[in-house]
C-alpha cells in the first residue's frame, strides 16, 4: 500500500494517497516510528501539503525528519528525503529561508542514492523554482 499512495502522489491523486495511508497508519510493521510508519507518515505529510493542507503536515514532516535523523544519521539518503519533504511543507506556509536551507541542504543527500528525477527531487526543485518567480 505504501508503493501505491507513493505512485498516487506521483500522478497528482492525493485524495486517494492520504485516504491509503489513513487506513495503514498504525498497521505498519515496526509502529509508527519504524522505518516503514515513517515511511507512510512522509507521503502523508506531502499528501496534506499537495492537498492545500501544509500548516497540518509540518508538525508531521518535523517528527519525521526528528525520527530519521536519529535513526539513520544526519546525511542518510532517507534523512534527506524528509529534508525535501519538511522544507517543500515550510515554503508553502510563509517560511521560506527554513524551507530553502532543508531542501538545500536534503538535495545531495538523498540525489546520491534516489537520483535527479525522483518525485521528491522534482517537488522540492518545482517549489524552489516558483519562488524565484
Amino acid at each position: 500500500v505504501l508503493d501505491l499512495a507513493d505512485l498516487e502522489l506521483q500522478a497528482g491523486q492525493a485524495q486517494q494517497a492520504q485516504a491509503h495511508l489513513r487506513e495503514i497508519e498504525d498497521a505498519v510493521d515496526g509502529g509508527r516510528q519504524g522505518p516503514l510508519g515513517l515511511r507512510a507518515q512522509a507521503l502523508l505529510g506531502v499528501a496534506l501539503v499537495q492537498l492545500g493542507q501544509p500548516a497540518d503536515a509540518e508538525p508531521l514532516l518535523r517528527r519525521v525528519l526528528e525520527a530519521r535523523r536519529r535513526m539513520y544519521g544526519d546525511g542518510n539518503v532517507w534523512t534527506g528525503e524528509a529534508r525535501l519533504y519538511l522544507g517543500l511543507c515550510l515554503l508553502r506556509v510563509g517560511k521560506a529561508a527554513e524551507g530553502q536551507a532543508l531542501i538545500r541542504e536534503g538535495r545531495p543527500q538523498f540525489t546520491r542514492a534516489a537520483g535527479e528525477d525522483h518525485f521528491a527531487v522534482r517537488l522540492a526543485d518545482d517549489a524552489l523554482q516558483t519562488m524565484r518567480h
